[in-house]
């Protein structure tokens, strides 16, 4: 009530006083609380070797200002009951500075701020309203030792650029915080990855530099994150990666029922797969950074050349004993025994990759959108008729 009356109080003053008489540059209050509200209209490129995604995102920054605000005397709109005043250029006011810390290259892409002032039923007071659509590659560090039994978090970061906490605040609304998923585009979608779960939360930065100099009020500054956590789909890398390396280490197991005295034949089934073993490496490589640490599926190709290489030097062991005189029983013995150990190794790395690893590395189960026609039943809003119709037709294309 108290802010109807000082905006119907001001509104009775001439915008030509109010724009010549008040710096409106100048912040309303100390500090201004922003509201930031966030909607995520699509997640594409997630590029594990980059270690960068592209976001495209809807942000709405709201603060009460009433100096340049007015009552509408011809609202159209539930939430035009409010305008900003005569004289005032939206683009002058104040407004928060802010940028995003974690873009991986040059400028943010999007459309120029927009700006309304909306009054909803909830509020009790209106807000000046500026809207932004970014198009952004963004960074995002990736912790790879799980891979591809890994999740990562995807992370949106903006900061105050030049406005700290004694003049600007983000505040991220309550009922956000905790789950964000209902700010989420319900057709967003990964093709290699599930998504988990969507938050928000707001911080403060210090920067020390300035802290040292300047005094810590003037050195901590609001910023405010969204933190999209994704679990990789295994599909792909079970079939065609884990599934052609154990397809390669079964065919080893053809060496040992060569004959005693055929080094070559022994030999050559051996170095073929190696060589081959070592092709593929290569490829998948290609698809991981360069990082200093192994992945789960790295001791997987380790494992592949340790028995390879086992299996090469049991071959040459086999060879000597036959030229040492060793009888033919006694030499098909140590093949058996030897195939029968590579075998036994060889279910104990499937289990471990097939099994064990999976399910160790299990995570919640994905994060369900709901359509829009029940997220907003959740708000107390329904359609009817013909539009709830061609709202669900819409749906189903999509």
């Amino acid at each position: 009530k108290m802010a109807e009356v000082e905006l119907e109080d001001m509104s009775r003053t001439s915008s030509e006083s109010l724009v010549d008489d008040v710096d409106v540059t100048s912040a309303p209050s100390a500090p201004v609380k922003v509201n930031v509200v966030m909607w995520v209209n699509q997640v594409t490129e997630v590029d594990s070797v980059a270690q960068t995604f592209k976001l495209d995102v809807d942000i709405e920054y709201q603060w009460y200002d009433p100096r340049v605000v007015q009552k509408n005397p011809e609202p159209e709109l539930e939430y035009d009951e409010y305008i900003f005043k005569d004289g005032i250029d939206p683009e002058d006011i104040w407004q928060p500075h802010v940028e995003i810390i974690n873009i991986a290259d040059g400028e943010p892409e999007g459309n120029e701020p927009t700006y309304i002032v909306k009054k909803l039923k909830v509020w009790d007071r209106p807000l000046v309203t500026m809207e932004r659509t970014y198009q952004i590659t963004l960074y995002s560090r990736m912790h790879l030792q799980a891979f591809p039994f890994d999740q990562q978090t995807l992370k949106l970061l903006c900061r105050s650029e030049d406005q700290s906490k004694e003049e600007l605040v983000f505040v991220i609304p309550e009922a956000s915080q905790a789950n964000y998923s209902d700010n989420l585009c319900h057709d967003v979608h990964f093709e290699e990855w599930d998504l988990l779960e969507a938050r928000s939360k707001v911080r403060l930065h210090l920067y020390e530099y300035v802290a040292r100099s300047e005094g810590l009020d003037e050195a901590l500054y609001s910023e405010f994150g969204l933190a999209l956590t994704i679990k990789r789909k295994q599909g792909y890398y079970m079939l065609k990666i884990i599934t052609t390396i154990m397809i390669v280490l079964a065919m080893e197991v053809a060496a040992f029922f060569a004959e005693p005295d055929d080094l070559g034949t022994r030999i050559s089934v051996s170095l073929t797969l190696l060589l081959t073993a070592v092709a593929f490496q290569f490829v998948v490589s290609e698809s991981l950074p360069r990082i200093a640490y192994n992945t789960c599926l790295d001791y997987l190709f380790l494992v592949m050349y340790c028995m390879i290489g086992l299996s090469y030097l049991e071959n040459v062991v086999v060879f000597q004993l036959f030229r040492a005189g060793t009888g033919t029983d006694t030499l098909d013995t140590v093949d058996v025994v030897s195939a029968s150990t590579y075998a036994g190794v060889w279910v104990l790395v499937g289990l471990i990759y097939y099994l064990f690893l999976p399910w160790y590395y299990r995570s919640s189960p994905p994060l369900i959108l709901l359509p829009t026609v029940e997220r907003l039943s959740k708000y107390g809003l329904e359609l009817d008729g013909e539009d709830l119709a061609e709202l669900a037709d819409d749906d189903d294309e999509l």
